[in-house]
């Protein structure tokens, strides 16, 4: 049985052990910057989703969240000796939304 490479396995394994890669990455960029730069998507549909982009605050989430749990943690607290359904509790007076 001849073999046709002429590095047999032992040797094989010695230099892909002394061979090392290295890794190329990307710049990062969101999704919709890589549509954009893969024109991936229709120029007005990207024009839309350009405005909608630089109209969008992505603080404005977190800070209507952290809002409503400073709301939260100001509610008072049931009594520690007594038993409460608390599906009773539940109801638009105990925690408005606006």
């Amino acid at each position: 049985m001849a073999e046709t490479d002429p590095m047999n396995i032992n040797e094989r394994r010695k230099y892909l052990h002394k061979v090392r890669l290295r890794r190329v990455y990307d710049d990062a960029r969101t999704p919709f910057d890589r549509l954009c730069y893969l024109q991936a998507i229709a120029s007005d549909k990207q024009a839309e989703l350009q405005a909608l982009h630089q109209a969008t605050n992505p603080l404005t989430p977190h800070r209507e969240i952290q809002t409503l749990i400073d709301r939260l943690s100001a509610l008072p607290c049931a009594p520690q000796e007594v038993n409460e359904d608390v599906r009773l509790t539940l109801h638009e007076k105990a925690l408005p939304l606006a």
